[in-house]
């Protein structure tokens, strides 16, 4: 009879904690499905925001990165393509104070063309012969710009115009670029936002053949005959 009873005291004890295991199992499963359905909102949330501020853009998600103890915004990469090349950029989502709000980095790219115009021009009152490539999708813009506001707007409204520029000129010596750089420098700080800008002398030939795509190879290839980089702040 005693062994009898162990033997139901064993089979209950092991029946219990089966059970206790599948609702453990189930508790997880549950968790990290609500996880994936938050995640997939967030996701949501940014592409929204995304297309309501530049209308339906055609883009490619490359990656997602979560929120986490030392990054304080989710993040969505995204691949799109503008003047025929690849471009990336992404939009972070923020919560602060039970607050959601957004940034992007595509606003660069809307006005990209009227930078470099503005800088094309500067640079031709030093320069006899330039080109301007200017990066400014990885600046974060705020949601407080629009797709149409142009670089005085934005500034106006607040944001902080930072940009990496290539300019490439020809026509001068090589012990003329350095002074020449330093002259371009006085009169762009009078713009007000904060660059690098690598300048690089090259043959004319180099010259008229250089587009936006050989910024991958250019240097690689090393392109040029003589370089000078200068920082100017805000």
């Amino acid at each position: 009879m005693r062994r009898r009873k162990n033997k139901w005291v064993i089979l209950t004890a092991v029946g219990a904690a089966i059970l206790l295991f599948g609702c453990a199992e189930q508790k997880r499963e549950d968790t990290t499905m609500q996880e994936q359905n938050n995640f997939f909102e967030i996701q949501r949330e940014m592409e929204q925001y995304l297309t309501a501020k530049y209308g339906r853009i055609q883009y490619k998600i490359t990656g997602m990165v979560w929120r986490f103890w030392n990054q304080q915004y989710d993040q969505m990469n995204f691949e799109t393509e503008t003047d025929g090349r690849k471009e990336m950029c992404w939009v972070r989502r923020y919560e602060k104070n039970d607050q959601v709000f957004f940034s992007d980095s595509y606003f660069g790219l809307c006005i990209r063309q009227e930078y470099e115009n503005k800088m094309q021009k500067s640079a031709e009152i030093v320069f006899p012969k330039a080109k301007v490539v200017s990066f400014l999708n990885e600046t974060e813009f705020s949601q407080a710009v629009e797709k149409t506001d142009d670089l005085k707007k934005a500034k106006e409204k607040g944001e902080k115009i930072r940009a990496v520029s290539w300019i490439i000129v020809t026509g001068i010596e090589e012990k003329e670029l350095n002074e020449k750089a330093m002259q371009f420098q006085k009169i762009w700080e009078k713009e007000q936002m904060e660059s690098l800008i690598s300048f690089f002398l090259v043959e004319t030939s180099d010259f008229l053949s250089f587009e936006r795509k050989d910024t991958e190879t250019f240097i690689k290839d090393h392109r040029y005959q003589a370089q000078h980089v200068c920082y100017i702040s805000e």
